[in-house]
């Protein structure tokens, strides 16, 4: 015999077994199946988990029970949330970002997602059941003062909302319901996206910034630093050390998560911009350092990734500053331009 823990009382009210006592389901209380609307008797003894049962054996649709007790129980505890100020939640995951970066280096810094709680009832005053919406008719929907900001509910037992529906750019709240307990969030007042029985769809979705001062920032950001002798470092600093170095630097700039030039390519963009004149990869006389496989010889010209034509060694870039026989080249300075790093 199918039990069910939810009714309709005499009034035509759902009720919830645990509700009913032995007092008030002795006082010739009549109560009826929400599915097919026969006769149900509660069973609250003390040995058997206390349900509903129908009185006569019959053939009911309990997927039917479940898609009517959703769209009742939904439009209940709605109402009675707007009718007595009661926040009804709901929680989307949104991107969280840092932006102490933003200003100074253009960049935000990815803290990961963070549920936001929305109070639906303080945009959304009315619910109705099973209202057509030009060609759809959802299950439930909250109407707001804009006709194009509406949401459907769809209490999904047989059936997902189909792709037409989800492709309209209706914002849709669809619960998957397989069981009475896939219900108690109505109940619970909230609907999160951390639930896997709920789907959140066509909804915008906003960052969330986390406006932090870099002085307050230990996160560590890989920089490209020119300091004010016009030497050229790549440095990684944590984010609230880089202001005790600002008295030095004459230029820094952040990498992104992926790095998308060499180095050569910044030392080129310092140039341009008449924060260095020298730099060996600026000079005619310089090629790129093969490596070697020498390991004492990598000991040795650890940091030297120029070879020097001129003076036949290997030397830093930044040893052009002291060079006296630093030739600039706009040719080699193009051999560089436009050189892109293919991997992270």
């Amino acid at each position: 015999m199918i039990k069910y823990k939810y009714a309709y009382n005499s009034h035509k009210k759902i009720i919830c077994i645990d509700e009913v006592s032995r007092e008030n389901s002795d006082n010739n209380e009549k109560y009826n199946c929400i599915s097919c609307s026969n006769e149900l008797i509660p069973r609250i003894g003390k040995q058997n988990k206390r349900h509903f049962a129908h009185k006569v054996t019959i053939e009911c649709n309990g997927q039917t029970y479940l898609h009517k007790l959703g769209k009742e129980l939904f439009e209940k505890h709605y109402n009675n949330c707007v009718e007595n100020h009661i926040p009804f939640w709901l929680k989307l995951n949104q991107q969280k970002y840092c932006n102490c970066l933003d200003t100074e280096f253009n960049r935000k810094c990815y803290l990961g997602m963070e549920l936001v709680e929305i109070d639906l009832t303080k945009y959304y005053k009315k619910i109705a059941v099973e209202q057509i919406e030009g060609e759809f008719i959802p299950d439930l929907k909250l109407t707001h003062n804009d006709p194009k900001n509406q949401i459907f509910i769809e209490i999904a037992v047989t059936h997902r909302s189909t792709e037409k529906k989800l492709d309209s750019d209706i914002r849709i709240l669809e619960l998957k319901v397989d069981e009475e307990s896939d219900l108690d969030v109505i109940k619970q007042h909230e609907i999160s996206e951390d639930n896997p029985k709920i789907k959140i769809i066509n909804f915008n979705r906003t960052e969330i910034n986390e406006i932090k001062t870099a002085a307050n920032c230990d996160k560590e950001a890989e920089l490209f630093i020119v300091y004010k002798s016009g030497k050229c470092f790549i440095k990684t600093l944590p984010i609230n050390k880089i202001q005790s170095e600002r008295s030095r630097l004459r230029y820094s700039t952040i990498f992104s998560s992926i790095k998308s030039q060499f180095f050569e390519n910044h030392v080129i963009d310092a140039y341009r911009q008449n924060l260095i004149s020298k730099n060996c990869y600026l000079c005619a006389n310089h090629a790129k350092a093969k490596p070697s496989w020498d390991i004492l010889d990598q000991i040795d010209n650890m940091g030297k990734a120029i070879y020097c034509y001129k003076n036949k060694t290997r030397c830093n870039s930044n040893d052009a500053i002291e060079c006296i026989d630093f030739r600039f080249s706009e040719k080699k300075m193009n051999e560089y331009s436009f050189k892109k790093i293919t991997h992270n």
